[in-house]
């Protein structure tokens, strides 16, 4: 029952929560590299809900001028940005925890099999269109972020706070992106990444939980 005469209760356990961008070691996003993006130990983060941000554009060599220029033309298949990459692996303390081989597949085999309409609707900023409308970028350029809860496994069934201990989100691009787009029959088109992002909340507890939280354990 509603009790009206009772004092207001203020839930303080978690005071701040935003996003923070981590990027790589190296700005290098070639076929073939791997991407290591860490995070620092003395944090207190939520990587269930952390996302993954992609730009990039898409671009061919021109038959005249034989300079690069937008291909206008070629489109990402559906659910294309992840068939970018072969493989992702997150690591803690330097051991590997899940690992995603060829995340295009497996990732539109399991959205296919478990999205609701309005879930798909969701994933619309990932590039995952059934449509394909969402998924031919502007002038060649685009931009996609990535739930990681959608790629690997942990990220989908912990959802508890890391807190002070070395992460690290490994990804490793695919030898060609033959299986992400779909070209023109007058272009040869191919994908150059500016840039790639782990958006990762970071959460500042209260007073009391951050007690808890860094109270040395009992033996």
């Amino acid at each position: 029952m509603f009790d009206i005469e009772k004092g207001i209760e203020w839930d303080e356990g978690v005071v701040g929560y935003k996003f923070q961008s981590h990027e790589a070691y190296t700005a290098r996003y070639e076929n073939t590299d791997e991407i290591r993006i860490p995070l620092q130990e003395d944090l207190c983060t939520l990587p269930c809900d952390s996302l993954i941000l992609i730009e990039g554009q898409l671009v061919k060599t021109d038959a005249t001028t034989n300079k690069t220029v937008p291909a206008t033309e070629t489109k990402f298949v559906n659910n294309g940005v992840a068939f970018l990459f072969s493989e992702i692996r997150y690591e803690v303390s330097g051991v590997t925890v899940d690992t995603n081989t060829k995340p295009g597949i497996t990732t539109t085999m399991k959205n296919l099999a478990s999205l609701n309409q309005s879930e798909s609707l969701k994933l619309t900023m990932s590039g995952w269109d059934l449509n394909e409308e969402a998924t031919k970028p502007i002038d060649g350029y685009f931009q996609a972020c990535i739930p990681l809860n959608r790629l690997l496994g942990f990220a989908e069934d912990y959802k508890n706070i890391m807190l002070n201990i070395p992460q690290e989100l490994i990804l490793i691009r695919s030898n060609s992106d033959v299986n992400a787009l779909i070209c023109a029959t007058n272009e040869k088109a191919r994908v150059v990444i500016d840039k790639i992002a782990w958006l990762v909340p970071h959460i500042v507890p209260g007073l009391k939980e951050e007690v808890k939280l860094t109270k040395p354990l009992k033996r």
